[in-house]
């Protein structure tokens, strides 16, 4: 599946959700990081939890679909592994993608242009969140359910 959307990178997704979130995984990083961590102390299941915790905390609160993947490689390091702010989406097989770049680049992908819908999830992302943010496409696996709303 094809997906377009805003890219925050990892740094700004913990800082912002350490001590605003109430998922069950960070209140046990918080034990062993009282304070909010340096991105690299974290091991890759703490950075993961960090990253679904900015999941949670998007539907939640603003009904945003955020998805934790790695740009621009799917198989990159766990320092390349963030969240994308969902906005659009389209199918687009694992085939096609490995045909298309056998590295399976997402900067390789035809690109989504923004929109309207974008222009008002980048002023809640800008207004709300603070985030820096780079509008991407990337493709993730079509077994992935999305709902937009």
């Amino acid at each position: 599946m094809r997906i377009g959307g805003f890219y925050i990178p990892s740094d700004q997704v913990i800082s912002f959700v350490y001590d605003k979130s109430d998922y069950p995984a960070l209140r046990r990083i918080r034990k062993e990081f009282p304070s909010e961590p340096d991105p690299k102390a974290l091991t890759e299941e703490q950075h993961g939890e960090c990253l679904n915790a900015m999941k949670d905390y998007a539907r939640k609160h603003h009904h945003l679909y955020a998805l934790p993947i790695s740009y621009p490689s799917m198989e990159g390091p766990i320092e390349e592994f963030s969240v994308i702010f969902v906005t659009r989406r389209t199918a687009f097989s694992r085939q096609a993608f490995h045909a298309l770049d056998k590295k399976m680049d997402s900067e390789r992908l035809e690109q989504f242009v923004p929109g309207e819908r974008e222009q008002k999830v980048q002023k809640l992302i800008e207004d709300i969140y603070g985030f820096n943010h780079k509008f991407i496409t990337t493709y993730i696996d079509d077994s992935l359910y999305l709902p937009l709303s």
